[in-house]
């Protein structure tokens, strides 16, 4: 996917609080009102002034703004390990319900970075698109990030991801060759080999 601009419901003018949208050109209906869903958390702490209640109308005020349509807005309390408000994002968009997934900052996410970058990773692995309320978050979500740290987190992700899916392929091979095998074919034939023991050398043999 490519960084490309979104526009109003109209098409004729660009809203530069939504630029950093990672969009796919190909995608239909990029002009047409566009399916948003909510995510905010109750910060941790009484001292923290930010609420759920408060992120939540920022997220409906950049909805609205922006002429879309708001699903829903999903929350997580402030020491909600399961983050059950983030799977019930999961869950709308794997309804194909939304388009977008919108929070009133990357903070509310995790105020870690590396955190941050594993669940925007989770959210785009299902081809959604992530936006932010809050204007110093562009440089983060953008594609490819201004930060070096998140360019390298993503990278790590990116690969990790391409290593299970090559482990997944290979224990899904090897579950098939056995299948084959126990099946009425009995031309087919699998040996599974250990590997060679080590052995310490022979010290007569060393001394020759």
């Amino acid at each position: 996917m490519r960084v490309l601009e979104i526009y109003h419901r109209n098409c004729n003018r660009p809203d530069d609080m939504s630029k950093v949208l990672d969009i796919d050109p190909q995608r239909p209906n990029n002009c047409a009102t566009m399916h948003v869903v909510g995510y905010v958390r109750e910060r941790p702490g009484s001292d923290s002034t930010d609420t759920a209640f408060m992120q939540a109308e920022r997220v409906r005020l950049w909805v609205a703004r922006n002429g879309y349509d708001l699903i829903s807005i999903c929350q997580d309390g402030a020491h909600s390990g399961e983050r059950e408000g983030f799977g019930a994002v999961l869950g709308i968009i794997s309804s194909g319900q939304a388009e977008l997934v919108v929070v009133p900052t990357l903070e509310a996410l995790s105020p870690d970075k590396v955190t941050q970058e594993v669940m925007l990773f989770e959210l785009r692995a299902t081809g959604i698109s992530v936006a932010s309320t809050e204007d110093g978050d562009l440089t983060a979500l953008s594609v490819p990030p201004g930060d070096p740290a998140r360019m390298f987190i993503r990278d790590v992700l990116e690969k990790a991801a391409a290593f299970r899916h090559g482990r997944t392929a290979t224990v899904s091979g090897v579950s098939l060759l056995v299948e084959a095998a126990s099946g009425p074919q009995p031309d087919v034939v699998i040996e599974f080999v250990d590997s060679l023991p080590t052995t310490e050398p022979d010290p007569d043999w060393a001394l020759a």
